[in-house]
């Protein structure tokens, strides 16, 4: 199974309850990079989401986190080999109102994609920031926003002032 596949069928078992984050959500709004899983945001408590996945014939299993972690709960699963994680997305800046709807897929807004990649603030989270950045230009003062309230400004401007990303976008400065 795909990817897309995989990101359809769990969109279909939590209705409008979720949206897609990460790579695939990159993808969508124009940020090329390999993935190889399948990473959601839901607003559903956690016995929700697996009584939902269960329903759907897809199983897994919820990780409790320790106090010092930001997110309380992670859900993880397999489904036909495609490994997958649902996250609360309160805690990593989803708002599934502003969810964009294609290919029978919801996807998280280009603005809590920032958001959510910020809050993640890794040196992959903070490229894929800078080439939808580089690629969107109306977006840069939000993600420098962003950036800087998570503290992963630093690594923002890193890859953003990377003239080798900025040749391969074709972007000048």
């Amino acid at each position: 199974m795909s990817l897309v596949d995989t990101a359809r069928k769990l969109y279909a078992a939590l209705k409008s309850h979720a949206v897609v984050i990460g790579g695939i959500c990159g993808a969508m709004h124009g940020v090329e990079r390999f993935t190889r899983d399948v990473d959601m945001a839901t607003d559903l408590m956690p016995n929700q989401v697996i009584d939902a996945l269960r329903n759907a014939g897809i199983s897994a299993d919820v990780v409790r986190r320790d106090a010092f972690d930001p997110l309380p709960w992670v859900i993880r699963g397999d489904h036909d080999g495609v490994p997958f994680q649902i996250l609360p997305a309160g805690n990593v800046g989803v708002d599934l109102k502003r969810a964009i709807v294609q290919v029978d897929i919801g996807f998280a807004s280009e603005h809590d994609f920032i958001v959510s990649k910020c809050i993640a603030g890794g040196q992959q989270d903070m490229h894929d920031v800078a080439v939808l950045a580089l690629k969107r230009p109306d977006l840069l003062s939000f993600a420098e926003e962003q950036a800087e309230k998570h503290m992963c400004k630093a690594k923002l401007d890193e890859w953003m002032n990377d003239q080798r990303l900025r040749a391969k976008l074709g972007s000048t400065k």
